[in-house]
């Protein structure tokens, strides 16, 4: 093999290697910038006797040179699934929070309980995106009893789409979860039992060494 051959294949192994250590470490290799939706991970007090209310806010972020330069949208179709039994969602309204589309032409709320879907359109009238563009927000109970579950919620990658004028972009969807946890009266209560355990532990410990001592 000739100098100027082995200049070559040296050459092409850079980005060979630098792609095959990206997908190595999970990182896509179809360029760095992209539009991402990210659902979020909530932790809220349950209850073994009452339900448990709260709300999911689903948002828009930009990366990369979508931050310097937005892409227009004209719609979005949210869609996601949770898993579990127990956590049931309401209907899916305009987000209130930073909205996408202040006043959309069109908003609808669709789908079941357990798999949530929504899609607004502005009629054709393109909008410039921006960081944290909030798409909808939807009310979800969780069943009493469910102390210590974690729901996880995945997005519909075949439905869940940003789109200008009909045709989408391309997306990066990330799932989250609800996790429920103790009531803060029920951890202040365990709390200050340990807290008398190891007062009363420590007082027998001082005891004993009296009776000892004498």
């Amino acid at each position: 093999m000739s100098h100027r051959d082995r200049s070559y294949t040296r050459i092409l192994s850079v980005p060979v290697m630098l792609i095959a250590i990206l997908v190595a470490i999970g990182v896509p290799t179809q360029g760095f910038c992209a539009l991402v939706i990210d659902l979020p991970d909530i932790t809220i007090m349950g209850s073994n006797t009452l339900p448990t209310n709260g709300v999911l806010e689903v948002a828009l972020t930009l990366t990369g040179a979508d931050l310097a330069s937005p892409p227009p949208v004209t719609s979005y179709n949210i869609d996601f699934t949770t898993d579990g039994s127990g956590l049931t969602f309401a209907a899916a309204m305009n987000a209130t929070t930073t909205p996408l589309f202040t006043s959309p032409a069109f908003f609808a709320s669709f789908g079941t309980a357990s798999n949530p879907k929504a899609a607004a359109d502005t009629d054709g009238t393109s909008v410039a995106t921006f960081n944290n563009a909030g798409l909808i927000k939807i009310p979800f109970t969780v069943a009493p009893g469910n102390l210590g579950t974690t729901y996880h919620l995945t997005l519909n990658s075949l439905t869940t789409e940003i789109a200008n004028l009909g045709s989408a972009y391309p997306l990066t969807l990330i799932g989250g979860s609800i996790f429920v946890t103790l009531p803060e009266a029920a951890a202040w209560k365990q709390l200050s039992l340990v807290t008398v355990i190891g007062i009363s532990l420590m007082g027998a410990v001082k005891l004993r060494r009296r009776m000892e001592a004498r």
